[in-house]
């Protein structure tokens, strides 16, 4: 469970799991992604497209399996998400649509 849901630590000791990924499992007994269906992605679609050619470039290195580094905010607020080109990758950090790969990680 805590490998399918990659929780988030804050600390480098203990991890956060999106609360309604886990309550779902544990009623169900199924690995989903039961969060993706619980909001609007209108907000990281819109920012994405709005974004700059180095934020569509990055994607493309995304989607074709690679990584890119970028700095995140861990207090970025929505009315930053206007103004900070950057904001959009806490943003997706957050929402659980990206993860840190760790030092361990390829």
């Amino acid at each position: 469970m805590c490998k399918w849901y990659d929780g988030f630590t804050f600390d480098n000791k203990n991890e956060l799991f999106n609360p309604w990924s886990i309550t779902c499992y544990l009623q169900w007994s199924r690995l989903k992604p039961y969060w993706a269906n619980s909001s609007s992605n209108s907000l990281v679609g819109e920012l994405i497209r709005q974004g700059g050619n180095g934020l569509k470039t990055d994607f493309e290195k995304l989607l074709a399996g690679d990584s890119v580094r970028r700095q995140v905010n861990e207090f970025v607020s929505y009315r930053t998400l206007r103004y900070d080109s950057n904001a959009v990758w806490s943003l997706l950090l957050a929402t659980g649509y990206l993860r840190v790969a760790g030092h361990d990680d390829n």
